[in-house]
């Protein structure tokens, strides 16, 4: 049951991506990418590179400490220095909805996307797919961005040196995936 949710969920995002696809609001600024950092249950360099005013691929790279705050994995012994892995995320992402702030100084977005994951540590080594739901307010005087996202990803474990249990906790907190960001567009 959770699976065909998780299907329709999917679907129906896919769905909204396409529709509200044909919607290429031009704004009187234009940059081609941005860098900057992601915190959540760790931290990640961020990298976006835009295709047009509306879409965008994402970049992003660093560890995560998922085991520290789970006492689930605790029980089964994974909450230890060893769990932190690395981690590497791409996302294609498309502002869905852009609309100028008080004052026409800032713009505000509501971006939908998917992509993949994957990461691991020299015990365990995972990927899944990953998808991006964002709220993002963007600066016209300053190229500085910051935006909220929850990017929940679901996947597999394909390396497991020790206990096999370790799938559905991985998915389990890679649902919890809630980040803040930090950019500056060049």
């Amino acid at each position: 049951m959770i699976m065909k949710r998780l299907l329709f969920l999917v679907f129906a995002l896919m769905t909204t991506v396409v529709a509200f696809g044909q919607n290429d609001e031009v704004t009187d600024y234009e940059y081609k990418s941005a860098w900057g950092f992601r915190v959540d249950a760790g931290f990640n360099v961020v990298g976006q590179y835009y295709i047009d005013n509306a879409s965008y691929i994402e970049g992003r790279f660093g560890p995560s400490m998922y085991a520290f705050v789970n006492k689930n994995l605790q029980e089964i012994g994974l909450a230890s220095i060893n769990f932190i892995t690395a981690e590497f995320t791409i996302l294609y992402g498309r502002k869905i909805v852009i609309w100028d702030g008080p004052g026409g100084k800032t713009e505000w977005s509501f971006d939908l996307g998917m992509g993949s994951n994957a990461g691991g540590n020299s015990g365990i080594a995972y990927i899944g797919s990953t998808l991006l739901t964002k709220v993002g307010l963007r600066f016209k005087d300053v190229p500085i961005g910051i935006s909220f996202d929850y990017t929940p990803s679901i996947g597999v474990v394909l390396l497991d040196l020790g206990d096999t249990r370790k799938t559905p906790f991985f998915n389990q907190y890679g649902l919890m995936n809630i980040g803040v960001s930090l950019t500056r567009y060049f």
